[in-house]
């Protein structure tokens, strides 16, 4: 079985970063400061969760921080320093984890958990983010989703008969990527 595709491209990864970037932004709300978004998930910059949700197959949905090298490093990028969330600040977020899980399981709603967390978070140690900082906190995170993407290529076409980075080279830079990668983000 032959897999013909033939993407959308943009003219350039500079643009097609840029319309990526923009993209996400919008929807998620890019702001410089540390908040409780409205499905109560502390988060910072564009859409960066701090609080990730794990899902399980046939499972209730569970909540955890995010590893702690990735928002260490995303941190950095955007302050353009190396900065780290205090122990303290560590243990608000596993508060505020605990706080979301134990409200997931009693069912209630998206508004009374946010006020929850904000009240579990109210001394988190983040600063607001420099001006710039949300897209380089971006350009950081978005390799992650961006390499997710690419292994789903990989298996998908492999599996095709395809050639794998073949076809991961014909959807760089292209609209569908795009798609594909801002749902994954």
């Amino acid at each position: 079985m032959n897999f013909n595709i033939k993407p959308r491209n943009f003219a350039s990864q500079h643009e097609y970063r840029d319309r990526l970037f923009e993209k996400i932004a919008n929807r998620e709300d890019n702001r410089p400061d540390f908040h409780v978004g409205d499905k109560a998930i502390p988060t910072i910059g564009p859409g960066i969760e701090v609080i990730v949700q794990i899902k399980v197959r046939n499972k209730p949905t569970r909540f955890a921080p995010r590893k702690r090298k990735q928002i260490d490093d995303y941190l950095s990028a955007a302050y353009g320093q190396t900065f780290k969330p205090s122990d303290a600040g560590w243990r608000r977020f596993n508060n505020a984890a605990d706080k979301l899980n134990l409200l997931n399981k009693k069912g209630i709603s998206d508004a009374v958990r946010k006020q929850a967390v904000k009240a579990a978070m109210t001394e988190h140690g983040i600063r607001d983010l420099p001006p710039g900082g949300g897209r380089l906190m971006f350009n950081a995170a978005i390799k992650e989703a961006e390499e997710g993407i690419n292994n789903d290529i990989r298996q998908a076409t492999g599996d095709a008969g395809t050639n794998p980075d073949t076809a991961v080279a014909a959807f760089t830079n292209s609209r569908e990527r795009q798609a594909l990668v801002s749902l994954r983000y």
